[in-house]
């Protein structure tokens, strides 16, 4: 192998055909090089070689150039766009007959071979780097047949999933290649004396038959890869082997599926496991069904079907179990010959669904006004996140910015474009300063192509983290849209009935129903509030027109800070709305409305109810003194203010006050029951020491009633949570 710099580039341009070359404006190549030549034995270049040059490892290969080999010569010259560095690999497959595959290792005295994955050479590459490998000198290859037998020794070899065999490389399991059971027309191609282990009906499917690996001809195939016997073929000689597969262990039960869907298809399965295999069945007509060829080991279960009207698969798991929320499998399989049980409820999601919030984006260094869009819900193939459904209309997020390096903002927003072109609204989501990380809720509508796009403004290199906590379904009666500008008090950009700046400790009212976007018989609307321009230390108080002035603030803010929460606010007959600032000097606020609720729907607003204050001398709550870091703390909120017992979630307003060191308060349900279910990898509310934050949580009620909260400090905080209202599932 030889390396070095590409200064003649009229020549390299000679050699390649892929792309054009030409120079960054730094005056470098964007572009490297790999050039070589694949012979036979007698000298003569193969009638098809395929070339690919191959970054990254095993679990994440990156194919980065690829190219054919000339006909005449056998040479071929791949060109790799801003190549890293490396290292790479070089994979070749030769059209023999039959065909095989490997890659490229290097010998001794310029020599070259193919190999599998685990004795390959690597090589560097750079940017204008051309890297010149040794002729790969060709074997002729071995064939093999595998066939396979039921354990009364018939044959099966139709009977399994296809494709029915695979080649792994003993070092690394690299899949090497594919192949058919049982078929002599089309055997699989061998590196002549390579050794290989041989996987029969180990692809995910339908088959009554377990999933196993070749362990000498006419046995039982072992149950995982430490048993494993390898195979190898000499050149151009031919090898049929024999493996048996039984069915092993079953899993049955009956599914309960909702009217108006179709017949579901049940899936046994644990990807974490690299030695269990999928087996999947249909659903009978009268519920039942029955999954075989299970090897032992711990499963989850699933059933799933597609929802014509909806337009998306629904899916529900075995005690509702699902491994993308890291829920342990529920289902265990000790042995060969056991039958084990397991009853399914297909269910359609309805309402506001919260859940334990899951991550969903975490982007180290956003650049300021280049939006990035991210896919939430499945759609035409592309796969969704946290287990957000194709159908739904919106989600519910926390979004946090962490280490801002200088003042600006976040703002979260549909792809409406459904091409990542969908300009940025007027308003953001969260407003950060230098150093602090600050979190807001943020109800977000799902456009068709179920993606959102979000962007900052201001500082550079802000991290920018999304952890989904919800989703909205489009029966709950909640609809959601870009954000729109209902108020801005500020005499360089006014929106609205009122001029600022907006004076201390005075009621403000404006109309908001028939206003931004919003019905005229809406129920409660959804809104960003932001404070804009304190002097001092201060609360804004946000509620419906007409009522009591709450001891609930919306906003918390400090001198010289943009402050932003997410609120819902009842509505009363008039429409209106009312803040009020509790400061000594003026401020300026703006509206956004985000979305709203209709009467009769999933969401139920109440007049803001405290729940929890851990101060003791305003005590409300189990809760007394501040918590401790790092300890989960549960709440039992069934049956108060107000939740009726069929509440399956909650909004509630969340403020940390007092803090003694920074940190992050993360409030999720008590799924496992236990009081002590551990915290997620998502925070609702980050602070710093001495200043109080308030942030909208919107958290599921699970059926113990239990909330829990845990403060990721090493300090202490004081905690008051207020109730803004509660989800049920839809009525009809």
């Amino acid at each position: 192998m030889r390396r070095g710099l590409s200064a003649a580039v009229t020549g390299l341009v000679a050699l390649t055909s892929v792309v054009a070359v030409v120079p960054s404006a730094s005056g470098v190549l964007d572009v490297g090089f790999v050039v070589g030549s694949v012979i036979l034995p007698d000298g003569v270049p193969p009638s098809e070689v395929w070339v690919d040059v191959v970054e990254g490892t095993p679990e994440s290969p990156q194919w980065v150039g690829w190219g054919t080999a000339d006909a005449a010569t056998g040479e071929f010259s791949i060109t790799v766009d801003e190549p890293t560095g490396g290292p790479y690999h070089l994979s070749v497959w030769v059209g023999s007959d039959p065909g095989v595959a490997g890659w490229y290792h290097e010998g001794p005295a310029g020599t070259a071979s193919l190999t599998t994955l685990g004795d390959a050479t690597s090589f560097a590459l750079g940017r204008a780097d051309l890297v010149e490998l040794d002729p790969v000198a060709l074997t002729v290859p071995g064939s093999l047949v595998m066939w396979a037998q039921n354990p009364s020794a018939l044959d099966i070899s139709s009977q399994l999933v296809s494709p029915g065999v695979f080649l792994e490389d003993p070092a690394t399991g690299w899949v090497e290649d594919i192949g058919s059971a049982g078929d002599r027309s089309a055997p699989l191609g061998v590196l002549a004396g390579q050794e290989y282990l041989v996987g029969v009906n180990r692809a995910s499917g339908f088959s009554q038959y377990t999933g196993r690996y070749f362990a000498g001809d006419g046995l039982l195939g072992a149950a995982s890869v430490a048993g494993a016997v390898p195979v190898s073929v000499a050149a151009a000689m031919s090898s049929e082997l024999v493996t048996r597969l039984d069915t092993c262990a079953t899993v049955s039960g009956t599914v309960t599926v909702p009217a108006g869907l179709h017949t579901p298809t049940v899936s046994v399965f644990n990807d974490a496991d690299p030695d269990l295999v999928t087996r999947a069945a249909n659903v009978a007509p009268d519920g039942t069904y029955t999954v075989s060829g299970l090897l032992p080991g711990e499963y989850y279960v699933s059933a799933h079907v597609w929802d014509d009207p909806a337009q998306a698969e629904r899916e529900s798991f075995l005690d509702g179990a699902d491994p993308a929320f890291g829920a342990a499998a529920p289902l265990s399989i000790t042995g060969c010959n056991a039958t084990v049980d397991a009853d399914i409820v297909l269910e359609v999601p309805t309402g506001v669904v919260s859940q334990t919030p899951v991550r969903l984006v975490d982007d180290a260094a956003v650049s300021p006004d280049v939006p990035r869009c991210v896919q939430v819900a499945p759609y035409f193939g592309i796969e969704g996140a946290a287990g957000v459904p194709a159908d739904a209309s919106a989600v519910v997020l926390n979004v946090t910015a962490d280490r801002p390096t200088g003042h600006g903002y976040v703002v979260v927003y549909p792809d409406t474009a459904g091409d990542e072109t969908t300009p940025r609204p007027a308003g953001s989501t969260v407003n950060f300063e230098l150093g602090t990380a600050v979190a807001n809720a943020a109800f977000v509508q799902l456009p068709p192509d179920g993606a959102i796009c979000y962007t900052t403004h201001g500082a550079p290199n802000v991290r920018v983290i999304l952890d989904v906590t919800g989703y909205v379904m489009p029966d709950a009666g909640l609809s959601t849209q870009a954000s729109v500008r209902l108020l801005d008090t500020r005499a360089s950009s006014h929106v609205g009935a009122l001029a600022g700046p907006v004076p201390p400790r005075q009621t403000q009212t404006i109309q908001v129903a028939g206003q931004a976007g919003l019905p005229a018989d809406a129920a409660a609307v959804l809104l960003n509030v932001t404070v804009v321009g304190a002097t001092g230390v201060g609360n804004l108080r946000v509620f419906p027109a007409g009522g009591a002035l709450p001891n609930v603030s919306t906003v918390n803010y400090a001198a010289d800070r943009t402050k932003a929460n997410a609120a819902v606010v009842t509505l009363p007959a008039s429409g209106k709305i009312s803040f009020f600032s509790d400061t000594g000097s003026p401020v300026e606020v703006v509206l956004d409305v985000v979305g709203w609720a209709g009467a009769g729907g999933a969401y139920t607003a109440i007049t803001p109810t405290r729940v929890v204050d851990t101060r003791p001398a305003t005590a409300v709550g189990t809760l007394v003194g501040p918590l401790a870091g790092r300890t989960v703390h549960a709440v039992d909120l069934s049956g108060v203010a107000g939740i009726p017992a069929g509440a399956t979630g909650l909004v509630l307003n969340v403020t940390a006050i007092g803090p003694t060191s920074g940190g992050n308060l993360r409030v999720y349900p008590d799924v496992d029951g236990t009081g002590a279910t551990p915290a997620p990898n998502a925070s609702s509310i980050n602070y710093i020491a001495g200043r109080d934050i308030p942030n909208l949580v919107v958290v599921g009620l699970p059926a113990d009633g239990r909330v829990d909260f845990w403060s990721d400090s090493f300090g202490t905080v004081q905690l008051a949570v207020d109730v803004l209202g509660y989800l049920t599932d839809p009525v009809g």
